[in-house]
């Protein structure tokens, strides 16, 4: 039966509560002690290979990058220093190439546009078809578990509550129909994080005008 769209919003509220509370009582469950005296004790394959790197050294560099790219990456040209044997024409021939223009045949462009893309009429591929299941089972498979919303639910409690995806296919369907969600969605919790003040240098400051400090 229809509901309302204030229904439809207390039941959606209801059920974020329910799933964290069910996926957090999935993850409790007590676990059967094993008998340490039947684990058979785990030796490596002769056969697996050994690693070529050192993992401490590529965290390392991970960590770097991540930081400053710029940096990690003089330092690793430092570290493993090539030099560049060719001419300046050997360059200048192969960047020109490289970033040259290329050629497009516009018609086969368009033509390749038309078969490929759904148009509007087409009720099967366009954007505004019915979400399917197995669609938001794969958004929701990739998708990383970043930080929820006040009603504290992660993608991983609606992978545990809802594996198949068949109760948020219905949600995000009448969602698309309707053209809203709701109110509880468009809520957040922001935390703002102070930074401290940059100095400036002595010799940027102007001694014609007021010294102004900006965050």
């Amino acid at each position: 039966n229809p509901v309302s769209w204030e229904e439809f919003s207390t039941q959606c509220d209801l059920f974020a509560s329910e799933t964290r509370q069910l996926a957090t009582a999935l993850n409790h469950r007590p676990t059967h002690p094993t008998n340490a005296t039947t684990q058979q004790p785990h030796h490596p394959r002769a056969s697996r290979p050994t690693n070529s790197f050192n993992p401490a050294e590529a965290r390392r560099i991970q960590g770097m990058y991540r930081h400053s790219k710029k940096h990690a990456a003089r330092k690793i040209l430092a570290t493993n220093s090539i030099s560049y044997s060719g001419t300046k024409d050997d360059a200048l021939t192969f960047f020109t190439n490289v970033f040259a223009a290329r050629p497009c045949d516009t018609t086969h462009l368009s033509q390749h546009l038309k078969d490929s893309v759904p148009s509007i009429d087409d009720d099967s591929g366009h954007l505004a078809s019915k979400l399917t299941p197995t669609e938001i089972q794969a958004k929701l498979r990739s998708a990383a578990n970043t930080s929820p919303g006040p009603d504290r639910v992660e993608y991983r409690h609606l992978k545990q509550v809802d594996p198949q995806c068949k109760i948020l296919a219905l949600v995000f369907n009448c969602c698309m129909s309707e053209s809203d969600v709701p109110k509880a969605w468009k809520d957040a919790c922001t935390i703002l994080i102070h930074k401290k003040t940059r100095s400036l240098r002595p010799s940027k400051l102007s001694t014609n005008r007021p010294h102004v400090l900006y965050l």
